[in-house]
């Protein structure tokens, strides 16, 4: 387990100096959170739930969480595009590595997203049910603050609600580590499925270390984000609205970046399972011992593209 964790943090290091090397990697995220931020801003604060019977806001619920996932799939069916030209030493080009997502690998991973969105809303549905959050009394108007606080998540979250989150971002890594498979193989959804399970229950520890840094690294990158509003309760202060505007702003940029990092690991997880499956091919044909993944080199992208 040492040596997956420390494996892990190779990658996330990875991660970041592909970042500071090709920042336009972010680009695809942050056109995501720009049409995730007003969706989630509106059906917060605008939408008249009330006017609706039960079954319809059911109904809403669920195509705003589909949306949500499509956009996500998008982002990272385009940053897996984008890792493709680098790895072929190309220039990088979004709109092409969009086209590219959207001509080859969307309709072939609309099963995997529909799948993804039916799980997370019925997550969301768990947790209204056992928690306190339906018991909550109904956000206040919108204003700055408010639209901040709701694009944060900041919340006083119970255990239940952390647990909740927790297994939302476990299906959502777990659906990342199956689009590879279509956008790098050519496979199809059924085929992606079997095949990103297998690297699952091959690789579950280097899985679950990547799923504790990238938690611990979007922790740090909200935090500052996290103190204002922790100031601002704290001391009872009525900040002015372009205050509010600068955070949702860095929100933005903390959202994409934290989901970034979840992306290229399991990107990146993906290429070193492929790269280990070589590995043990090659020393089979030799009637030698085949390595654990551990003891082959990760795929550091970096180091191809410097």
């Amino acid at each position: 387990m040492l040596d997956s964790l420390i494996k892990g943090v190779d990658i996330i290091e990875d991660a970041l100096r592909i970042f500071r090397k090709h920042p336009r990697l972010l680009l695809p995220l942050l056109a995501c959170w720009c049409l995730y931020a007003p969706v989630l801003v509106y059906f917060t604060f605008f939408f008249e739930w009330e006017r609706w019977p039960m079954l319809h806001q059911g109904l809403f619920g669920f195509l705003v969480t589909c949306f949500f996932a499509f956009i996500v799939a998008v982002s990272f069916l385009v940053l897996l595009e984008l890792i493709q030209q680098l790895e072929a030493g190309q220039k990088l080009s979004v709109f092409r590595s969009l086209l590219d997502a959207l001509r080859r690998d969307l309709l072939k991973s609309m099963p995997i997203i529909l799948f993804w969105a039916c799980a997370w809303f019925l997550l969301m549905l768990i947790e209204a049910a056992v928690s306190k959050a339906g018991k909550r009394a109904a956000r206040k108007g919108f204003s700055a603050e408010n639209a901040a606080r709701a694009l944060a998540g900041y919340d006083n979250v119970s255990l239940s609600e952390a647990l909740f989150l927790a297994l939302q971002k476990g299906i959502r890594m777990v659906v990342f580590l199956m689009l590879p498979a279509i956008a790098w193989e050519g496979k199809g959804p059924l085929a992606a499925i079997k095949r990103g399970s297998a690297v699952l229950k091959a690789h579950l520890a280097q899985l679950a270390s990547g799923y504790v840094l990238t938690g611990l690294a979007a922790a740090f990158v909200y935090f500052p984000a996290s103190l204002v509003f922790f100031v601002a309760d704290h001391w009872q202060l009525d900040l002015p609205d372009p205050c509010w505007y600068v955070v949702i702003i860095y929100l933005a940029f903390a959202w994409s970046f934290s989901l970034f990092l979840e992306q290229l690991f399991m990107a990146e997880l993906y290429m070193w399972h492929l790269r280990w499956e070589r590995e043990c091919e090659y020393e089979r044909s030799r009637g030698r011992h085949a390595p654990t993944l551990t003891e082959v080199r990760p795929p550091l992208l970096l180091s191809r593209t410097s």
